[in-house]
């Protein structure tokens, strides 16, 4: 699948959009997740529908930024710190779609809850306190 050989410069300049497509995807993944949570502590089931929803989005990008990564590792960049780089992005996207699933299993919950249910509160202090890791 080689293709043709690029520039550092045009090999750093395809690097930095990929970063910011990357750095977009954490974004929309932690907003998936703050939605995830409050969907299931409100009991809002719109909400937990939309957070599914986006999901498809987050999942469509996972693999655009996957793809581009290949393209860019088989433009010929031989560098250890630019192979590294490319590999970092394909790792953290990886624990990104993770967490966007994880918010949308919580959200699946939401479908399951008794109506007038309510969580303890301490239970949404310690997931405020898990995604502000």
């Amino acid at each position: 699948m080689r293709t043709r050989e690029i520039t550092v410069s045009e090999f750093q300049d395809n690097l930095s959009k990929l970063h910011a497509t990357l750095t977009e995807q954490g974004r929309r993944v932690l907003l998936a997740a703050l939605a995830g949570v409050d969907s299931y502590f409100d009991g809002d089931r719109s909400k937990a529908a939309s957070v599914i929803e986006e999901d498809r989005i987050i999942d469509r990008i996972d693999v655009e930024i996957e793809l581009k990564s290949i393209e860019l590792l088989a433009m010929g960049e031989t560098e250890p710190y630019a192979i590294r780089s490319v590999l970092t992005i394909v790792k953290v996207n990886n624990e990104l779609e993770r967490i966007a699933d994880c918010a949308v299993a919580i959200s699946e919950c939401v479908r399951e809850l008794e109506s007038g249910y309510v969580v303890p509160q301490t239970f949404r202090v310690m997931a405020n306190s898990v995604i502000g890791m």
